[in-house]
């Protein structure tokens, strides 16, 4: 099999399953370039370490190609068509660990407040109505920021209170219950919309009608949360961003169902497909940013009466006589 059979039967592969492949694909072209359209099984680790090597990429970036091309050969490995996986020596320093910011109910609170002082003036392309509504939205179903700006009129069903999601890159078409009162705040939107007249394909809108750009709803994003005063330090990762909201949905939904005594191991399946994860182990990552699931353990290890000091012991333990007792005398 020729290499670039490989790449287009891959691909191919992928797409029937719900993903797109539309950023990961141009990485294989690129090291089709650089190898030739030779035989799949005449590639060598030296021709995949010099691409990656001679990117100049971060370390980060760097692993998430190792891990892409990996996984290619992989597949191809599976179906007999290559004996060996003709990839390098990983480096030795691993990418940092998941750390994504989980946001409070309480910086939720700010963010929405924030953003009447933000969204005026004429610089600002969205409407504080719209950018509220898309905020609320993202943290109420933990939808990809791709899947939030491409969702369509036509995909909120109102009375069943229902969204399709899934028109975003990287993303599997999915329909999904939503609560009642984001139902209620997309319900306002709408007539908002309808007051406006807008014949807008997506749901959401900027001030002129038009389809939301992502860079446009980022920069937003980040004034409002500047205005907030949400931050983090700088040597544990980036600053929050509008991912971080679709994060947070997965992590405060996993804490309100230990709340309810469910197991938090029985219910990922059921998280993982509302986020729409290709794998359901995908959202066991949430588990070690919930606290809350550790709370019965240690109410379990937490005694009946709890330790309290007792009073403090006098210093001079003489008796009435003045003599120390007998365990306190020096012996003869």
């Amino acid at each position: 099999m020729r290499f670039s059979t490989a790449i287009r039967a891959y691909v191919e592969w992928k797409r029937a399953r719900g993903i797109l492949f539309k950023k990961a694909e141009p990485f294989f072209h690129s090291l089709l370039k650089q190898t030739g359209d030779c035989a799949l099984n005449s590639i060598t680790p030296e021709q995949v370490l010099s691409y990656l090597d001679g990117q100049k990429l971060s370390p980060a970036t760097w692993w998430q190609r190792y891990k892409l091309f990996h996984g290619f050969f992989n597949f191809w490995i599976l179906r007999g068509e290559i004996t060996l996986i003709p990839m390098p020596r990983p480096r030795a320093a691993w990418p940092l660990p998941f750390k994504p910011y989980i946001y409070s109910r309480e910086e939720i609170t700010k963010l929405i407040r924030a953003v009447d002082h933000t969204q005026t003036g004429r610089s600002c392309n969205l409407k504080p109505l719209t950018m509220r509504t898309l905020l609320l939205f993202i943290y109420g179903t933990g939808a990809r920021f791709s899947e939030a700006i491409s969702c369509r009129f036509e995909d909120f069903d109102s009375k069943r209170r229902l969204i399709t999601l899934g028109h975003g890159e990287s993303s599997r078409k999915r329909r999904i219950p939503i609560g009642v009162n984001l139902t209620k705040l997309l319900n306002v939107f709408v007539d908002f919309r309808k007051a406006r007249n807008v014949n807008c394909e997506t749901l959401f809108f900027d001030r002129h009608g038009k389809r939301i750009g992502g860079p446009t709803f980022r920069g937003n994003f980040q004034r409002v949360r500047k205005f907030a005063g949400i931050t983090r330090q700088a040597d544990i990762g980036t600053m929050p961003g509008i991912r971080d909201l679709r994060h947070t949905f997965a992590v405060h939904r996993l804490a309100a169902w230990l709340k309810q005594g469910k197991h938090s191991r029985s219910m990922l399946p059921l998280l993982s497909a509302y986020m729409g994860h290709v794998k359901w182990i995908w959202a066991e990552q949430y588990l070690s940013l919930t606290p809350e699931r550790f709370w019965d353990h240690l109410g379990r290890l937490k005694p009946e009466q709890p330790w309290r000091p007792g009073p403090k012991k006098p210093t001079n333990q003489r008796n009435a006589s003045g003599e120390l007792p007998a365990r306190l005398r020096w012996p003869h």
